[in-house]
This record gives structure tokens, C-alpha cells and sequence, in this order.
């Protein structure tokens, strides 16, 4: 195939596992740890993936309305954000009933939450304190919709959305059954009042500016309103008259830095009326439509067996959806943040999540890094230069600043070179790659806040440096460094020796945690247990059996497949992804009803979420940071695999189950 994306189609093949440190020398690597022995399939005995995309791809076809409503949305690259999450508590409300405007920012290395830039009701005659209905809301992958009821017998239906990348958006109003009275649009900001009507808003962190027009017919372009806000102390408000039965009422919002200063964001919200309404908006669905279309295709959609059941469309609305996520998830070059000219894949942008290297607090040291890896599929240039802009500021020591999070530094560049080979790229970024490693070899924990332990080991970050090691070796042997091919080897090796001393010693028990000094498997800081966590050592490369075997009766203790959650109480998709290779890679026959019951609940927990858990209900709940690309990224992949395709190593490998017919 072509690395760009030119093989149409997978078809099945069997496979043999063969653990790299015990490759003969010169023999073909494909997969994680893996040697594929290809086998002659008829493409009907497996769906496969289609890498060309859906050319006809209909946005509009996975629109939804959710309980919760899915609230996240952006513009690919852009800075802005709707309804981005509560600070720390990653909480996501649902629409008011007053219709309050709520915005996210990026800027520089700072996050700037914009709550409640406007407010709308209508305001019927004689009645200026009936409150409204709650909304219902609706999404799509371009813009979000909502309806509200009014008192008087008044509805609005509305919708918000991005024209594009610049820091602008459009709330477009429809007023019905409303004549005679107003519509109130109003915030608690102060508020400037330029001579065209525009309201300029100065805050601590930035600036930005609100216009109005009215819509008339669809080819023409917006008109003046023919009202002028009011500003005061307390806030501003506006109340346009409204007359006839339908009312069209455009709010162009635009954005800008202190740099920038403010005529900048009044000359942004004014541009978004230089053509009409409905044309801005078809900009922005033909730009999603055709993203959309470039991604790789599944055969099959729908999971039926008997403990997991999705219908084939609520599968694709929920595969497309996590694309989406994953690709409004990145961040252009900020003007403003000269000192990092690089882009940036977010944890997941409605997060506003900052905690990464103080040069580019949006890019997370685990998701950003697996959503390079699924981006590059559709986008690799977008992920070779955020790739390169993180990697550039690993220390002399060896350590990425932020939080420290299990490594895919050297998986992620492998999948980039598969994607768009680039053997000089590869050459640059290895020294970084292999300062890292060594790095993370003598750190395998978690930094983060006041978790600074020197000699805790985490059996997660030590099976994690064990797989990127893995890659780390391919690419030292494209780079044909041999010395560092066999250094690589040989503390794989010395890392089974540790992980068995670690985290096996016990007999009774595997545990998560092994502190060097004080000689202990908790602490009153970290004392945990998350099985799931534990089992994502069964992707280890080189796993002895006798390790393997002690897992495997772990598994089986918690696994439930018609259970929520396949009966973890905690999963996240870095341990799922490798608990599901494990299981492939050791045959063993739960391996297709694990993902289907990890691809079930990440598709019905509706909300993309760092974590699914259970509550106190037994159903499962989206946790931890959200909106976060880990439910997203488990879907895409978990679809893959039940179409009978790996791709963890950037090129489509296909395979078949344990079980499956050969």
C-alpha cells in the first residue's frame, strides 16, 4: 500500500506473535511486537476498512439530539470553543433557559473561559418576568442547534457556529409567532458602544465584540437592525421589535488578544456579514463534510452479539461523531504565542485542559499524543509538525515538562513515518525520542501536582515504555543504529526483570504499585487499585508466561461482557487498548467480546470522557476530564478492530480472532 493512504481495502490474515527481543535478526516487523503471516481471504469473510473515505460523505446524516445533549464544538484549528467545561470539575450543563452565549479561548499559554457573552428571551407585551421553557438542543458536527419555547406562544429556534478558523462565530435567532413583542438580547459586561452599533467588551484576559443584523431573504446580505444597544454600569442589553411571523436576528461574534487590541475583534465580528448567513454556513458543513469523507471507511457497522447490541447507524452517527471530536481538537499556530510557532493537538479544546508544558499547556503528554497517532491518518502533516513542536522541548535530561503521563513519544513518531514517510523528520526528532526514553526508563510514574515520589514504579508506565520501546527499535533500525537497536533490546529485558520484582513479587496478589525505597506497594498518596490498569501489562512485548498466566486469571475475575463497563468500575482507553491487544496477541477467545463491550459503552455513554465509570446507579458515566479524546479514540480504534483491522503501527494490518474462521 501506499503510506498516504492508497490500499482500498483489508482483508483478513492470521498472525503469530513474536515478542521483538527474541526476533531473529533480519526478520520483518510488523505490528506491535507482532509478525503477521498473511493468508489468502475472500474480502467477504471480513468487512475490512476502506482507507479512501466516504467521497459522498453527508454531515447532516449524524445529527443528533442526545440525553445529555452533546455540547462540544469548534472549528478545526481554531482557537474558540463552545460551552467548554467548568474549571476542574470538567462539568458540562446543559442550555439554559435564557439561552446564555458561553465561549472557550486559547491564547498564548493561557485559557480564558467567556461565560454568558449574551443572554436572549422574548419579551411579550405586558409580560417581562415569564420565564422560559428549558431549551431542547441538537448537534451537528458544524454547528449547534437549539429550540426554545417563549412565553406568549413565542419559540426561538437558534443555532451557533464557526465560519471558519478565525476567532469569530455566528448565533443566527429565529423568532416565531412573536409579533408585537421584543426580542431581549442582554449580559451583566460592561460594555463600549461604537457609532455603528458594535459592543466592545474589555476583560482581564482579552477583548472582543458583538453586532446585529437582520436576515432577510437568503440570497441577500445581512441588514442593520435598526436599534442601538444600551450600556451601563450593570451590563447592556438590546430589545429589537419583532414583527410578522418569522423574525431573523444574526449575532456576529469576534475575538482578540490584548496585542491584537479591540478594533481587531470589532473588525472580526463585523466580517462575518460580508456574505449571507446561509452561505457562512454551508462554508462550514462543506468544510466538515469534506474532513469527514477523508476518513478511513469501516465496512461494517453495528455491534449484535448477545451481550452488546448498537444498531448499525447509531455506530456511525458515534464513529463520525468521535472524528469530528478528535479533528476540532486541534489548534493552529497562535499568532500570539511567537515563542511555540507549532500546532497543537488539545487534550479535547471544550476541556480548556492546561496543565501540559508551560510552552504548550494545551497539548497533553498521553491524549495529544494518541490523537497525533489517529489524526495522522487523514492529516499527517497537521501531526508531524505538532509532533515536532512537542518534542522540541524534552529537556537535556530527558524529561517533557507538564504532567509526566505514560509514554507513545516513540510510537507516535513510527505512526507518522508510516503515514508520510520522512527519514529526515525521523532523524531529528529521535534524539528527544531517546532522551525520553532513558528518561522514563528510571521514571515510571506518574508526575503531577504534589505526586513527586522519586522511587514509586507504576506497572502502567512501565508497560507503556515497554511497547514505545518497541518502536523506538524500529526506528533505530531504519536510522541503521544497530548499537542503539541492541541497547534498546537489552533493557527491555532488564525492564521484564524489574516489572516481575515490581509488581509480581507478591504471590498472592499483582499489584499497581512498588515504592523502591520504603519497600511497599502503597502509600496513603498512592494506594489505588485499578485492574484494568494492571492489565494493560498484557501488551508488554516479551511477556513471560508465567506473567502472563497471573494476568490472565486477573481478567477474567472482572470481565463481564452484558455487564457496564465489561465489569471494570474504572476503564480508560490507553488500558483498553492495550488490555485488547493482549488479549489478541495471546489468543485468547474474550478478545472480541471485550472491545464490542468497550465499544458498546463508549458509544452509549454519549459524552467523550478521560474515563468510563460506574455510578452509584450501575450504569456507566463518562468521567475525569471531559470533553477528553480518550472515548473517541476508543471508539475509532475498537471499530477498527471489530472490522478485523490493526493500525496501531500506522498501517492498516489485518487479522482475525481467536476463534474466527481462518
Amino acid at each position: 500500500m501506499d503510506s498516504a493512504g492508497g490500499l482500498a481495502t483489508v482483508s483478513v490474515v492470521s498472525f503469530l506473535r513474536v515478542p521483538n527481543h527474541f526476533r531473529p535478526p533480519g526478520s520483518l516487523l510488523l505490528g506491535s511486537s507482532l509478525a503477521f503471516i498473511l493468508s489468502s481471504i475472500g474480502p467477504g469473510q471480513s468487512p475490512g476498512l476502506d482507507l479512501k473515505g466516504d467521497s459522498s460523505f453527508d454531515v447532516d446524516r449524524i445529527s443528533c439530539s442526545l440525553t445529555p445533549p452533546r455540547r462540544w464544538l469548534s472549528h478545526p484549528g481554531g482557537r474558540l470553543c463552545l460551552n467548554p467545561s467548568s474549571h476542574k470539575e470538567f462539568k458540562i450543563e446543559p442550555l439554559a433557559a435564557d439561552l446564555p452565549l458561553d465561549l472557550g479561548a486559547y491564547a498564548g499559554t493561557k485559557i480564558i473561559r467567556l461565560p454568558r457573552i449574551l443572554t436572549a428571551r422574548v419579551i411579550a407585551p405586558g409580560d417581562s418576568s415569564t420565564a422560559a421553557a428549558a431549551p431542547a438542543e441538537s448537534w451537528s458536527p458544524y454547528q449547534l442547534r437549539f429550540t426554545s419555547k417563549q412565553p406568549g406562544g413565542a419559540l426561538i429556534k437558534g443555532s451557533d457556529f464557526f465560519p471558519d478558523a478565525q476567532p469569530a462565530l455566528i448565533r443566527l435567532l429565529e423568532i416565531r409567532n412573536a409579533a408585537g413583542a421584543k426580542l431581549r438580547l442582554t449580559s451583566q459586561a460592561a460594555a463600549t458602544i461604537t457609532d455603528d452599533g458594535t459592543l466592545c467588551v474589555s476583560t482581564e484576559s482579552c477583548h472582543y465584540a458583538l453586532t446585529f443584523r437582520r436576515i432577510g431573504p437568503s440570497s441577500s446580505p445581512p441588514l442593520a437592525i435598526g436599534v442601538r444597544p444600551t450600556a451601563g454600569p450593570d451590563g447592556w442589553s438590546l430589545e429589537i421589535p419583532l414583527a410578522g411571523e418569522v423574525t431573523k436576528i444574526a449575532v456576529g461574534f469576534g475575538f482578540s488578544t490584548h496585542t491584537d487590541g479591540i478594533q481587531q475583534a470589532s473588525l472580526r465580528a463585523n466580517a462575518v456579514f460580508t456574505r449571507p448567513i446561509e452561505a457562512s454556513l454551508a462554508i462550514s458543513r462543506d468544510a466538515m463534510s469534506s474532513m469527514l469523507g477523508k476518513v478511513p471507511l469501516p465496512r461494517s457497522f453495528g455491534i449484535s452479539s448477545g451481550s452488546s447490541t448498537i444498531s448499525a447507524d447509531d455506530h456511525r452517527a458515534a464513529y463520525y461523531a468521535a472524528w469530528a471530536f478528535l479533528i476540532q481538537s486541534s489548534i493552529d499556530p497562535l499568532p500570539d504565542h511567537p515563542d511555540y510557532p507549532f500546532p497543537q493537538m488539545s487534550l479535547g479544546k471544550g476541556a480548556l485542559w492546561a496543565e501540559g508544558h508551560p510552552k504548550c499547556p494545551a497539548t497533553c503528554g498521553w491524549e495529544s499524543f494518541l490523537g497525533i497517532q489517529t489524526l495522522a491518518w487523514i492529516d499527517p502533516d497537521f501531526g508531524w509538525l505538532a509532533y515536532q513542536g512537542i518534542m522540541s522541548l524534552v529537556d537535556e535530561h530527558g524529561q517533557l515538562g507538564g504532567e509526566s503521563l505514560p509514554s507513545h513519544k516513540a510510537h507516535t513518531a513510527w505512526v507518522l513515518h508510516q503515514r508520510k514517510p520522512d527519514p529526515a523528520r525521523l532523524s531529528a526528532v529521535y534524539p528527544a525520542i531517546r532522551r525520553y526514553l532513558l528518561w522514563r526508563e528510571k521514571n515510571p510514574r506518574w508526575i503531577y501536582g504534589d505526586n513527586m515520589a522519586p522511587d514509586e514504579r507504576d506497572i502502567e508506565f512501565a508497560a507503556s515504555w515497554m511497547v514505545d520501546v518497541d518502536y523506538a527499535i524500529r526506528i533505530a533500525d531504519v536510522l541503521s543504529n544497530n548499537s542503539d537497536a541492541v541497547m534498546w533490546r537489552e533493557k527491555q529485558a532488564t525492564m521484564i526483570d524489574h516489572m516481575r520484582s515490581w509488581f509480581f513479587r507478591d504471590p498472592r496478589k499483582i499489584h499497581q504499585f512498588w515504592f523502591t525505597d520504603r519497600k511497599v506497594h502503597s502509600t496513603p498518596q498512592r494506594n489505588e487499585y485499578r485492574p484494568v490498569m494492571i492489565l494493560s501489562a498484557l501488551a508488554t512485548p516479551g511477556l513471560p508466561d508465567d506473567m502472563r498466566d497471573r494476568l490472565l486469571p486477573l481478567f477474567r475475575d472482572h470481565f463481564k461482557p452484558s455487564a457496564p463497563n465489561a465489569g471494570f468500575a474504572y476503564t480508560k482507553y490507553p488500558d483498553n487498548q492495550f488490555l485488547a491487544w493482549g488479549l489478541i496477541d495471546h489468543r485468547q477467545p474474550e478478545a472480541r467480546s471485550f472491545i464490542e463491550a468497550l465499544l458498546r459503552d463508549s458509544i452509549t455513554c454519549g459524552e467523550f470522557a478521560e474515563t468510563i465509570e460506574i455510578g452509584k446507579d450501575g450504569k456507566p458515566f463518562p468521567g475525569g476530564v471531559k470533553p477528553s479524546l480518550f472515548t473517541a479514540l476508543n471508539l475509532i480504534e475498537f471499530t477498527w478492530l471489530l472490522n478485523g483491522v490493526r493500525a496501531e503501527s500506522g498501517t492498516a494490518l489485518p487479522f482475525h480472532f481467536q476463534g474466527s474462521p481462518p
